[in-house]
Formats: C-alpha cells, sequence, structure tokens
C-alpha cells in the first residue's frame, strides 16, 4: 500500500514598513507586524504525515543615509482544525551596517524550509507573520513576491 502524498499552494501577499530613522535613532514603524502568506494542507487519511512548509520571498530595502540597519523577524505558525495557532518556528532577515553615502536600494531573496512529523492527521493550515525590528536611516523595508506552499505525506 501507497502512501498518499498531498501538495498544496498557498497565498502570498506583500507589506512595506516605511520608516524614517535618521541620526541613528530606532524607530519602529506604525505598521509593525503583518501576515504575508498562508498555505492549508488537509493529511486527513495519512498516519503520522510529515509537513514540509517552502516559503520564499525578496526583501526590498530603501536607505539614504550612512549606516542603514534593520531587522525583520519571519514566524511561521501552525492552526490544526481550527484551534489556537501555534509557533513553530522563527527566522531573522537582519541588514547590518550598509555604508553608503548615497541612495542605495537592496534586493535580495529570503526563504526558507520547515519540516514536522505531526501525530495526528486533519487539516491544518500554516501562516507566516512578519514583523520588523528597530530600523535605522532606512526609508522602506518591504517583503513581496512570497510564495508558500506545503506538502505531506
Amino acid at each position: 500500500m501507497s502512501t498518499p502524498i498531498v501538495l498544496s499552494c498557498g497565498k502570498g501577499g506583500s507589506v512595506d514598513f516605511p520608516a524614517m530613522g535618521t541620526d541613528n535613532q530606532p524607530v519602529i514603524p506604525d505598521i509593525s507586524s503583518a501576515v504575508i502568506g498562508q498555505v492549508t494542507i488537509d493529511t486527513t487519511g495519512i498516519l503520522n504525515p510529515t509537513v514540509e512548509i517552502e516559503f520564499s520571498s525578496i526583501v526590498t530595502l530603501i536607505a539614504s543615509f550612512d549606516d542603514a540597519r534593520g531587522a525583520l523577524n519571519f514566524r511561521l505558525f501552525r492552526d490544526c482544525d481550527n484551534y489556537k495557532p501555534v509557533l513553530v518556528n522563527t527566522w531573522t532577515y537582519e541588514v547590518v551596517e550598509i555604508e553608503d553615502f548615497n541612495v542605495i536600494t537592496l534586493s535580495s531573496s529570503f526563504s526558507f524550509v520547515f519540516c514536522e512529523c505531526l501525530k495526528s492527521s486533519g487539516c491544518c493550515s500554516y501562516f507566516v507573520e512578519v514583523s520588523v525590528g528597530d530600523l535605522i536611516n532606512i526609508e522602506t523595508l518591504s517583503v513581496n513576491n512570497v510564495h508558500i506552499t506545503a506538502l505531506a505525506q
């Protein structure tokens, strides 16, 4: 008897964290966190399913002052059968001390893969929430082009 494989494609969004933290004073934007990706997978009928979550995004930073710094925290939550969401892992994206006296735009990819074994089957949603840490000398820090998928067996 073969074990079924289930693939689910999720929905991705985007978020901009506009902040003008100058004079080396940290600033936290008005919008400090957002859910940027969500995927639901149904593992009903799979005994002790293993679930893999793949997440990818583009992080763009715009700074116009010397010594720009900032951090993003990506948190992955699981919500099975409409229970309270559980934090399952965190990742940090950090930009430290960009030294340039001109306007700078930095775009880079940020991705992670997370795998876990569940004790029971059922319908689970996974979502990624991103929050911003202190921004210094940054005009905007944004996350876009988000893709999230789940694979279970």
